[in-house]
């Protein structure tokens, strides 16, 4: 733009005043309401969740402190404390970080409660055609007693007053 100095500010000012007048890029999402209840969370929701538990504990984790040892004669008796002898299963097998070990527990956790939610979902489904069929008997029910009603308002329309003539004349 080729302006000078004092309007360019004076469009950049306008511009700030009436702001309102413009419409945003970006809307605000409205979360959609749910039709199952308020016990119902979204996945995405669960999700957050689990992260939120995740950071919490990473947050919580405490580094132990270093250990100090004392110096040791090699003919002395003495073990400083905090000492342990190395196990000789694994030598040099490395042990696993705090964060490595929830994880693992995390997976765990999780194979579990979606197995859980499959079970749940089997069921459900399960529950689902039982309600189906008995609807579906319901409206064969409902369709059988509307013929019957038909059926009787017809026998009793012909057992009545004959066709044209007032009941209060012979």
């Amino acid at each position: 733009m080729e302006k000078p100095y004092n309007e360019a500010y004076q469009l950049i000012e306008n511009m700030a005043q009436n702001h309102c007048q413009w419409g945003g890029e970006r809307t605000p999402v409205e979360k959609s309401q749910t039709k199952g209840g308020m016990y119902e969370i979204s996945s995405l929701d669960h999700v957050h969740a689990k992260v939120d538990v995740l950071v919490q504990k990473l947050d919580n984790l405490t580094i132990p402190p270093a250990v100090t040892v004392a110096a040791v004669t090699p003919n002395s008796p003495v073990v400083p404390p905090g000492y342990q002898k190395p196990t000789t299963n694994a030598p040099n097998m490395p042990r696993k970080s705090n964060l490595e070990l929830m994880m693992e527990s995390f997976i765990a956790t999780q194979a579990q409660t979606n197995k859980y939610f499959l079970n749940q979902n089997i069921h459900t489904g399960e529950q689902l055609k039982q309600l189906a069929s008995k609807v579906d008997a319901l409206a064969t029910h409902n369709k059988m007693l509307k013929t019957h009603i038909s059926q009787v308002a017809q026998q009793q329309a012909s057992t009545a007053a004959p066709a044209g003539t007032f009941p209060g004349q012979p």
